[in-house]
């Protein structure tokens, strides 16, 4: 796991934590948005650890497909640390993703 973003992903739910305090919607999202972003960062060694077992064009499409789950305001950190995961995996088995 990485230790930065690990880190970052606390510090980042303690903040939003005591956003939602106030009882707003506003703070139900932001607890939701830290809570994807931790629970994004604990996947990840899970995540790689899958992505190395698949084919380059799969890699591609696990991708894409979490680049449109990004609609959803709440997925967008757990997307982007998947995003990343697989984005890793693929640069290692020298696949050519198209950008």
């Amino acid at each position: 796991m990485n230790t930065k973003m690990f880190l970052t992903s606390v510090v980042a739910l303690n903040l939003l934590l005591a956003v939602s305090g106030c009882g707003t919607v506003a703070g139900a999202a932001g607890s939701a948005i830290a809570g994807s972003a931790v629970s994004g960062a604990l996947a990840g060694g899970g995540n790689k650890a899958r992505f190395s077992r698949m084919s380059c064009d799969e890699l591609s499409k696990e991708i894409a497909s979490a680049q449109r789950s990004m609609m959803n305001p709440t997925n967008i950190p757990y997307a982007r640390a998947y995003i990343k995961d697989a984005q890793e995996v693929a640069a290692e088995m020298e696949c050519e993703m198209g950008v």
